[in-house]
């Protein structure tokens, strides 16, 4: 049973590097459509504040979402019952899922600072921050999610 344990380690450990790419296309998608809403100056920094627009923001979360449950019913779904054996390969489980997260904020928000630079601003606010750290939570409870249904 040891080699199906590792299975599934190393399976999920390539979900969630392909999930975590997926994340920062997918962010860089939704900054396609952007619109110039104007520029912000101050006494010391200035910047250019763009507007998403609606439907690609849409489109780039339907493409993240959608590619994440298909990779999992691809690559993980098969393996999950191993998780009802011993507590161990949980806890491996959640801390990998935990550290992919950590590292999905982190290229959610380089991929932003690509597409828009240092001086741009995304609004609003909260479809940005949705992005950023959204995703990791959402992708973090749904593995979470997975290994207590697969219990």
């Amino acid at each position: 049973m040891k080699s199906e344990k590792r299975k599934l380690i190393f399976r999920e450990i390539l979900f969630l590097l392909i999930v975590v790419a997926l994340a920062g296309m997918a962010a860089m998608i939704q900054t396609i459509g952007k619109e110039f809403a104007g520029n912000n100056s101050s006494f010391i920094f200035s910047s250019t504040n763009y507007d998403y627009n609606v439907l690609i923001y849409i489109l780039g979360m339907a493409v993240f979402l959608g590619g994440m449950l298909v990779t999992y019913y691809f690559l993980l779904k098969k393996y999950m019952p191993v998780l009802k054996e011993e507590s161990g390969i949980r806890v491996a489980f959640g801390l990998l899922a935990f550290f992919f997260s950590v590292a999905m904020v982190a290229t959610n928000a380089l991929a932003l600072f690509a597409m828009v630079g240092m001086a741009g601003n995304l609004k609003p606010d909260w479809m940005m921050f949705f992005t950023v750290l959204g995703w990791p939570v959402l992708t973090f409870a749904f593995m979470i999610g997975m290994m207590i249904r697969a219990k």
